[in-house]
């Protein structure tokens, strides 16, 4: 009887825990494709995202296919819209029928590395009193990311290469645009990078 309790108390426990790590949302972007067409996914969890794109016709309950741009490669999933955003071409969504592998390699995206803190410039070190009072300057930053990403495809020019999706946005302080990508990028003179915005696309 005690080992049985004993068993229910973890059990319950777990299950506890999971449930809270699930209702955590990060706000760390990933490009993404759903249904073929770049997406930006700005908030997500092992439970479900949000995401922006050039998507027109998406309604409550209809069932998309996606793919997440992660570190350890390419993340299929199902998607079901829950919410269509005011603004066109904003989802939010929960994943559908994910194998249980696919979910650990989420969850150990999101939990197991520090990707929405550098994404997103964020630190630990807060300024002293002095520093405060402008008594003493404050370090100055290495790393001052983008105002917003967005999902982009990087092609070698005309060539019928397949596109490396990544994630593209304009540097705060030059306007440079910036580009993450997790695989080696094409090389050559003609480069073409296209990003993709809510509902508009850029040639660079």
């Amino acid at each position: 009887m005690n080992t049985w309790l004993a068993w229910s108390v973890l059990r319950f426990s777990a299950l506890r825990e999971r449930n809270r790590r699930h209702e955590y949302r990060f706000r760390v972007p990933i490009a993404a494709q759903v249904e073929g067409i770049p997406v930006t996914v700005d908030d997500i969890s092992p439970v479900g995202l949000r995401l922006y794109g050039a998507l027109t016709a998406e309604r409550v309950g209809q069932r998309l296919s996606a793919s997440l741009a992660l570190p350890d490669g390419p993340l299929s999933c199902k998607l079901e819209v829950r919410s269509v955003g005011e603004r066109i071409g904003s989802l939010g969504s929960r994943f559908v029928e994910m194998p249980e592998p696919e979910l650990q390699r989420l969850e150990a995206f999101l939990y197991g590395s520090d990707s929405q803190w550098w994404l997103s410039g964020f630190s630990e070190q807060a300024p002293t009193p002095l520093q405060r009072l402008g008594l003493v300057p404050q370090p100055r930053r290495e790393w001052l990311p983008p105002d917003h990403w967005n999902a982009a495809r990087v092609t070698l020019g005309e060539s019928a290469s397949t596109p490396v999706l990544v994630l593209a946005g304009p540097e705060s302080d030059t306007g440079d645009w910036l580009v993450l990508s997790h695989i080696a990028l094409p090389e050559g003179p003609q480069v073409r990078l296209e990003v993709h915005g809510h509902m508009t696309t850029h040639l660079l």
